[in-house]
């Protein structure tokens, strides 16, 4: 593995590593959505999905940096994975409150959004 630091002025080199974790989380996430379109006969995502969708894109898109930063400014392997296991355990956090959410108050709307207003966009 190629160890990079920040003393590299390539502008190109700082632009590419600063997109590549938005890219492999896009791709992430489109490789996600192929998967449950066809999981689903072309049927409309579920809840469940979506959720899945949203909080594991999340997760890549954090993890690409959290594990970037250390390796640009030339810091310690080690601190890289201690940001990414928080990033992961702070969206996991998240993702786990809303479901709770979810189960407690089922009928609410201000938590969950029903079908008809995902079809207008709301």
């Amino acid at each position: 593995m190629v160890m990079m630091s920040a003393t590299s002025n390539d502008p190109a080199e700082l632009i590419a590593l600063a997109l590549m974790p938005a890219i492999v989380a896009a791709i992430f996430r489109a490789g996600m959505w192929l998967h449950y379109k066809q999981a689903n006969r072309d049927r409309p995502l579920s809840a469940y999905q979506q959720r899945l969708m949203k909080y594991g894109t999340l997760a890549v898109f954090g993890a690409g940096y959290t594990l970037l930063f250390p390796a640009v400014c030339g810091l310690q392997k080690p601190l890289g994975i201690l940001l990414t296991t928080g990033w992961v355990l702070a969206v996991w956090t998240l993702y786990r409150r809303r479901r709770e959410q979810n189960l407690a108050h089922p009928n609410d709307e201000s938590i969950r959004k029903t079908d008809k207003d995902r079809q207008i966009g709301l």
